[in-house]
């Protein structure tokens, strides 16, 4: 599952490419089981981060939802605005 952390650059639907300049919270949680062929539930890994999108800072929230056993894994953000997939390009640490 991918962590969430600094110098990290993503691809933000609808904002455009970010580097990860400061991870805020980080949380854990898992759901399920929902998946009757795996019998786990989905994990969910939630950060609260500021990222630097085209000059400008954004506080944004990233979910990481994985479902182990499929190898099914998603990424999105949101703000209390907005909201759209995320795409993992490269770590510059």
């Amino acid at each position: 599952m991918v962590k969430i952390k600094k110098h990290m650059l993503l691809d933000f639907e609808r904002l455009g490419v970010g580097l990860i300049v400061k991870v805020h919270k980080y949380a854990e949680a898992r759901l399920g089981p929902e998946n009757p062929h795996t019998n786990s539930g989905v994990l969910f890994n939630t950060y609260e981060v500021d990222v630097l999108i085209e000059d400008r800072i954004k506080h944004l929230r990233i979910e990481v939802s994985h479902e182990p056993g499929v190898g099914m894994q998603r990424m999105d953000w949101a703000t209390t605005q907005d909201s759209g997939s995320v795409h993992f390009l490269q770590d510059v640490s």
